[in-house]
């Protein structure tokens, strides 16, 4: 999607739809952020599904020519809290990266 078409205003239930049918995908960053950062596929998966999109952590990228969206959530146990940031290829999730946030870190998500 192009920045003047902006973003999608659907992008967190096409992201949920996407991750409820099996349809996405880890970049290489987030391959290594999940086993270095000590988070489960199940808490990413969570989080997504429970959590709001932060509207103030999307960015839009010249390079690859896509919004990636910012999703906060907790974790299964609910004792962390996860930033998890996702673009969207036709009907794909791409999870970019994934990480805890502290209390201090979180924002109003929406």
């Amino acid at each position: 999607m192009s920045r003047r078409t902006g973003k999608n205003p659907g992008a967190l239930d096409d992201i949920r739809e996407a991750i409820n049918k099996g349809s996405y995908l880890d970049s290489i960053h987030a391959y290594d952020s999940i086993s270095t950062r000590d988070i489960d596929r199940l808490d990413i998966r969570h989080a997504v599904n429970c959590g709001k999109r932060n509207t103030k952590h999307d960015k839009y990228s010249e390079e690859h020519q896509e919004w990636s969206y910012a999703i906060e959530g907790p974790t299964c146990d609910g004792d962390r809290n996860l930033r998890v940031i996702m673009a969207l290829h036709h009907d794909v999730a791409l999870l970019i990266t994934v990480y805890e946030i502290k209390g201090d870190e979180r924002e109003n998500a929406v």
